[in-house]
């Protein structure tokens, strides 16, 4: 038994990726920190559905944009200055924003100013941390360095969403984003620790940007499985994802504080964790196919549930 637990965290005997995981386990407590604190802070400030709505728009449009070249040159680029990079500029971002709202000038300009260049500061964070992680491990470990990271992932937006709820209603939003800003900066320090290169080799990536993305197109369309489930996944979510107007339902249709948002912001990692560990234990699926699309209307019935509710307990649920 505990060979098999000792194995399950095989990849935590790297030091590498230890202060890795560690760093990231800080920076995304923070970065889900200021998401809720940033949706509570502009419904405060406007009790506007559409000033909310203009978040989620803010943040999606530059990472839809530029995710695609952003990846291709977290392909091309070392990966460890990529992050060191993006997280000084994030850092800064989410210092500005502190002292805007501190001091309460041009507060809602500087809110969307930060998303949406957080958002293109993310696009190329993202693809360079995934790409970064298997040189912390030997490529043995690599899936267990994954799985670790995923777990570690959900687990800190659950943390992050609670204690966002706890900080602001106690101490305000601006401590949020301060605290925010902590975060990146440990992650800086954290990186700093790690032996692992970042480079890339640049005969075995020879490609230019616009070919390599066409290449990946091209491979898209020659999977049916894999182009479908993006589409069906797009098809389900365009429309029903509530996460930016969250604020709105505490305050205005469940009659909740900045603890209880917290809680919902949290809400679907709990279950995805929780999914994951239901899904592991039972294996394999017979009819993967059937399974995706009966969660696919699970997904639908559920968001009818959340949007019908006026109880706080069956929208945590839905």
């Amino acid at each position: 038994m505990k060979k098999k637990l000792s194995h399950r965290f095989v990849a935590f005997s790297y030091r590498d990726f230890r202060l890795l995981w560690v760093g990231q386990l800080i920076s995304i407590v923070g970065s889900q920190m200021q998401t809720v604190a940033i949706g509570w802070h502009i419904y405060t400030l406007t009790h506007s559905p559409i000033a909310l709505g203009l978040i989620g728009l803010t943040g999606t449009i530059p990472l839809v944009v530029i995710s695609l070249l952003a990846g291709s040159f977290a392909d091309r680029y070392d990966r460890k200055k990529v992050i060191y990079i993006t997280q000084i500029f994030l850092l800064i971002l989410t210092f500005i924003l502190a002292l805007s709202a501190q001091v309460n000038f041009a507060v809602l300009p500087a809110i969307y100013l930060v998303v949406a260049l957080g958002s293109i500061g993310n696009a190329f964070y993202t693809p360079a941390m995934a790409a970064y992680i298997p040189r912390t491990v030997r490529e043995e470990h690599y899936p267990n360095a994954i799985s670790l990271n995923f777990s570690m992932r959900q687990a800190s937006y659950v943390a992050g969403s609670a204690l966002a709820g706890f900080v602001i209603a106690y101490f305000g939003v601006v401590s949020v984003y301060f605290i925010n800003a902590i975060s990146y900066f440990s992650l800086i320090i954290l990186m700093h620790y790690i032996k692992a290169k970042g480079k890339v080799d640049v005969q075995a990536v020879s490609q230019k940007h616009l070919s390599a993305i066409h290449e990946g197109f091209a491979f898209i369309r020659s999977r049916t499985i894999i182009w479908s489930t993006i589409l069906l996944d797009f098809v389900s979510t365009f429309f029903s994802s509530a996460t930016s107007l969250l604020p709105l339902f505490a305050k205005d249709v469940l009659h909740v504080g900045p603890q209880e948002l917290g809680f919902l912001y949290a809400a679907p990692a709990i279950g995805a964790v929780t999914c994951g560990a239901v899904m592991s234990y039972l294996g394999k699926f017979k009819n993967e196919g059937k399974v995706l699309l009966s969660a696919v209307a699970f997904y639908g019935v559920a968001t009818i549930m959340f949007g019908m509710s006026r109880l706080y307990f069956i929208s945590f649920i839905a």
